[in-house]
């Protein structure tokens, strides 16, 4: 192999790694952007849980007790 076949080979196989660092950093950014979704998701169930734990307090508090 000479050594300008070995500098293209080179310059390819760059190329090709950046590409794939591209499409990479793509995926991430996605993944970044589901989990901070997903954060919010988990912030909201956890608020209505909080909510529905009070309402069920309050709503027990005013049944008549059984002795």
């Amino acid at each position: 192999m000479s050594l300008q076949q070995y500098n293209s080979r080179l310059q390819f196989d760059l190329e090709t790694v950046n590409e794939a660092l591209k499409r990479l950093e793509t995926e991430k950014a996605t993944i970044v952007e589901s989990l901070s979704n997903l954060r919010g998701h988990n912030k909201a169930l956890q608020d209505q849980l909080a909510s529905l734990k009070v309402s069920c307090i309050c709503i027990f508090s005013l049944l008549p007790r059984v002795v």
